[in-house]
């Protein structure tokens, strides 16, 4: 070992014969630390989200609002969702129970309750977690078709006889508006 400028290392000292190896004990412990390091990188830790929700919460903040958990869950990351009250919101809890199974109903698709709906205080507060069942959709890989993948005339779909009808008819007429800066605007027929 030492004319190899080697290691002498004891793999099996239980065994009969005592199991020798010669190896470089400094590559060996590199590779190890590599594949530790390349291990780490592939686990994913899990993380816990939150989403607040008032109880006067409008039609489009809700929807963003599921979005974003929706991606969370995807992510593969818990969702703790938090509804709040305020005010004199606090007499009407049937509502904030009516938001909470609500929520639950619509992110259903990809996640599940986990324990139960806690109401302490002014706060109704429960956890998402991603179903078991839901397989994620996979990342589109960029494609390596290079210039051919591009938008141009040659890659449009065929033209279809509305979209020829369409070129064919005529432009509304424009008129310039001088009371907005000159901007032209197009007269539309009633």
């Amino acid at each position: 070992a030492q004319e190899a400028n080697l290691d002498l290392v004891e793999v099996a000292p239980m065994a009969e014969p005592p199991v020798c190896k010669i190896i470089d004990h400094g590559k060996v412990l590199f590779d190890q630390r590599q594949k530790m390091r390349a291990q780490r990188k592939k686990q994913h830790h899990v993380e816990v989200k939150e989403v607040k929700l008032k109880l006067k919460i409008d039609k489009h903040d809700y929807e963003t609002k599921l979005r974003l958990a929706a991606k969370f869950l995807e992510h593969g990351d818990k969702v703790k969702f938090t509804i709040q009250f305020r005010g004199r919101e606090i007499t009407h809890q049937e509502l904030g129970r009516e938001l909470s199974e609500r929520t639950l109903k619509d992110i259903a698709w990809i996640g599940e309750l986990e324990g139960t709906v806690s109401r302490t205080g002014r706060l109704h507060t429960f956890l998402v977690t991603r179903r078991r069942d839901y397989k994620p959709k996979p990342k589109p890989k960029a494609s390596s078709q290079g210039p051919a993948a591009t938008p141009g005339p040659e890659n449009d779909p065929p033209a279809t006889p509305a979209d020829e009808a369409a070129k064919d008819s005529p432009k509304p007429p424009k008129q310039v508006d001088a009371l907005h800066g000159g901007e032209e605007t197009a007269i539309l027929p009633e």
